[in-house]
């Protein structure tokens, strides 16, 4: 493998001691590891059948908590963006596949600047849109962006954009509502699994795995967090670009690219463990605490469990917390709440929150 692994190594065992000197009291907060067990249904949304007005949805991954208790979720199958309050009531609607004003084709992000301004975010076509609540209540487009990359994942802190994507060596920017880039942040040795000697598709394969995953903006740590699909690993930035932790994820199986016969790439399973670990969903489930949802993929024709692992990691350092199987997918979460997502039996969305509240 290349040095970049013994640097990593090396970065990982320092922080690890830094942690072991951290405290709550200078972090200014408790953190408590007893999500999601202790934590109890505030609402949940989304039925397979059930009155008229029930919320059927398509394929969740994404939705954000609004400052006034409600929650907007956005169903990437129907391209729609959906509110509701904190009872679950719906409040409003806005989307629908297109590429007209107000439609939405191929969204793959939610992000909230604000309870009066939501954007979408579209990979396929490097498209942010800005759509501002009118005074019935409903949202309306109000403007559009075109991206210099495709964007991955994205996240909000305190009114900033920053997205994911691979532009000029590196993966996390942040963005103007223009869509320029006002800084790129330090390189992310995006090649870093290639083996020594494999070929340029092998290494470029690899860098578009790096940047294929998730954004977590964290208030509580200052920092963007990086959670790529398939590379077994967890990168968090400061606010100035500077890599501020490195955690591998314990007994990740990464899948195989291998050169294909004529040319390109082909994807395996872990040829020893026939299988491979993919991250499905990250977000911070509570104060201090990040929480990372991966799925065992088996070989075609051979039928998974529906039972996923929920990894927490310390938010200030990336060190493990705690592990255990869990069906929920972690879309967003705030101080008091946390939202998730199952899949089966049907599409819904669970908004959590801790004891005594």
């Amino acid at each position: 493998m290349r040095q970049a692994r013994g640097v990593t190594a090396l970065f990982l065992a320092a922080m690890w001691a830094f942690a072991a000197c951290d405290s709550e009291e200078s972090r200014g907060y408790q953190v408590s590891t007893g999500f999601p067990g202790s934590w109890h249904t505030v609402t949940e949304i989304g039925v397979m059948e059930g009155p008229p007005e029930s919320e059927v949805f398509g394929q969740i991954r994404h939705a954000v908590l609004m400052g006034s208790g409600g929650i907007t979720v956005l169903d990437v199958q129907s391209s729609r963006v959906t509110g509701f309050d904190g009872e679950g009531r719906h409040t409003f609607s806005f989307g629908r596949s297109g590429s007209g004003p107000g439609e939405l084709l191929g969204p793959t992000g939610l992000l909230r600047l604000g309870d009066d301004t939501l954007a979408v975010v579209s990979r396929s076509r490097r498209l942010i849109q800005y759509f501002g609540r009118l005074s019935a209540g409903r949202f309306s487009e109000t403007e559009r962006s075109v991206l210099p990359l495709w964007p991955n994942g994205a996240c909000v802190m305190n009114g900033r954009i920053f997205v994911l994507g691979n532009l000029e060596e590196s993966s996390v920017h942040e963005v103007d509502r223009g869509g320029l880039i006002r800084r790129s942040f330090s390189a992310s040795e995006l090649g870093e699994w290639a083996e020594v000697g494999s070929s340029k598709t092998v290494t470029w394969a690899w860098r578009d795995e790096a940047v294929a995953g998730r954004l977590v903006c964290s208030k509580d740590s200052r920092t963007i967090i990086h959670i790529p699909n398939n590379s077994g690993w967890v990168r968090a930035y400061t606010l100035d670009g500077e890599l501020a932790w490195h955690a591998p994820l314990r007994d990740f199986a990464r899948i195989s690219i291998l050169p294909a016969a004529g040319g390109g790439v082909k994807y395996d399973l872990d040829p020893t463990l026939n299988f491979a670990h993919r991250v499905t969903g990250a977000a911070r489930v509570e104060q201090g605490v990040l929480g990372v949802s991966v799925e065992v993929r088996l070989p075609r024709g051979q039928e998974s469990s529906n039972e996923g692992l929920l990894v927490l990691l310390d938010i200030e350092t990336g060190i493990e917390m705690r592990r255990e199987s869990y069906d929920g997918i972690p879309l967003d979460g705030s101080s008091r709440r946390t939202a998730v997502t199952h899949d089966l039996p049907f599409p819904r969305v669970t908004v959590l929150a801790p004891p005594n509240t």
